[in-house]
């Protein structure tokens, strides 16, 4: 909402600024990167070019830009691989490499503004990769580029015989207490799904099932009495910003109303006084009152000067009014669009919390071995990565490259528990 109120004001501060605020763009130099990825937040900047004919050489003179404040902003991958850009669509981003994409917006940009211009795309953030079994700190851990299982493994602390227990039960606890706190953020995700679900079809918001079995009962009527207290909250922050568009917008056309009959009254008196110059005006010019003449034509021109004006500041009324009207309309579309990419958001994190959950009642409910493997590779490893068609669990080696929100899991060997029991 307030980023909705915010947009014509950068956008008049880039017409007050002028030539005063023209610069060629510094981008930073990107080399060569891995792909996008699901849940990458990317900061994205549009510069338009002022001059067309200008480039690079050409007499000395460089194309200059401006930055384009409507459209640069921050931007998340969604779950289905794509960035919604206002005005320019969705445009495919995961899995792909950063001249492809850079591309398509930049065409995208092109076409829809009509102007020649240039992008630039940085990722500010990525998701975490998550580590789970018995290592010395199962967590979250902050992803790089070229991360493989086995350096996961190693921020999480690695994997060894402590105290010859390969499962203890401090482990486990550990697992235990992890898996309920991911219920519980679980639950608050699936309250704020079911809200968002329920504001789409615009029906009332209900205890859903899953939400149920997962918390119960009165824990479930609790999140979902919250909810509603947000939406109702969100609902009186539109209302209110609605009914001051639409005083605004009632001034202006009740100003407007009074313009208009000045308007009417200055052509009446302008079309009186062409009544009465005509009355004293005689064929033989000598025969006419020069001076009440003059006085008429005088009232004529300063009638005219006025409807002149007055046709002015309607026009602007007129415009103003529209603005705000269409600010109305734009409010609502955006708060649509809002309402799907929360949607997929919490869609994602939902299914990223279900498996992390599963995770560590997995490991949390493992048999004790007599044991610990001492060695990454006397471990099952597996991967679990959400991808565009949902999660997938494959099978992985030490050397296995990450991407952002894998969640690592690390399993004694079917074989080594046998032995244990």
């Amino acid at each position: 909402m307030k980023a909705l109120l915010a947009w014509p004001v950068m956008a008049v501060v880039l017409i007050i600024a002028g030539p005063v605020a023209l610069a060629t763009p510094v981008l930073a130099q990107e080399t060569s990167s891995p792909a996008y990825h699901i849940g990458d937040m990317l900061k994205i900047s549009f510069f338009e070019q002022l001059d067309p004919d200008a480039a690079p050489g050409s007499g000395g003179q460089s194309a200059a830009y401006y930055q384009r404040l409507d459209l640069t902003g921050e931007y998340r991958v969604e779950s289905d691989g794509t960035v919604d850009l206002p005005r320019l669509g969705r445009i495919a981003f995961a899995g792909r490499d950063r001249d492809a994409v850079r591309g398509d917006v930049l065409s995208a940009y092109e076409e829809e503004i009509g102007t020649s211009g240039d992008v630039h795309v940085a990722v500010v953030s990525s998701q975490p990769v998550y580590v789970l079994g018995p290592v010395d700190k199962p967590g979250q851990y902050k992803y790089s580029p070229g991360l493989m299982v086995i350096q996961a493994v190693a921020l999480a602390g690695g994997v060894g015989d402590r105290d010859k227990q390969g499962s203890t039960a401090l482990d486990k606890g550990r697992e235990a207490e992890r898996g309920a706190d991911t219920r519980e953020r679980l639950a608050v995700f699936l309250a704020k799904r079911e809200r968002l679900s329920a504001e789409s079809a615009g029906r009332e918001i209900e205890v859903p099932a899953d939400l149920i079995s997962l918390v119960g009962s009165a824990d479930a009527k609790r999140l979902i009495g919250l909810e509603r207290v947000a939406r109702e909250s969100e609902r009186d922050e539109r209302r209110q910003t609605v009914r001051s568009y639409q005083d605004i917008g009632l001034g202006l056309e009740r100003e407007l109303r009074e313009v208009r009959r000045s308007l009417e009254s200055a052509r009446r008196g302008s079309e009186a006084s062409r009544a009465s110059l005509a009355s004293i005006t005689e064929p033989d010019p000598r025969l006419t009152d020069q001076q009440l003449a003059g006085e008429y034509r005088g009232e004529i021109a300063a009638f005219n000067r006025r409807s002149e004006d007055l046709e002015r500041e309607a026009q602007t009324l007129s415009r103003s009014i529209e603005s705000y009207r269409n600010a109305i309309e734009r409010m609502d579309a955006q708060y649509r669009a809002d309402l799907g990419r929360d949607m997929l958001s919490v869609n994602e994190e939902v299914a990223r919390l279900r498996t992390a959950m599963e995770g560590a009642n997995r490991l949390a409910a493992m048999p004790d071995p007599v044991s610990a493997p001492s060695e990454l590779s006397d471990y099952a490893l597996k991967i679990v990565r959400l991808g565009k068609e949902g999660s997938t669990s494959f099978n992985a080696e030490p050397t296995t490259p990450l991407a952002p929100g894998d969640v690592v899991t690390i399993e004694a060997r079917p074989e080594r528990a046998q032995a244990g029991g």
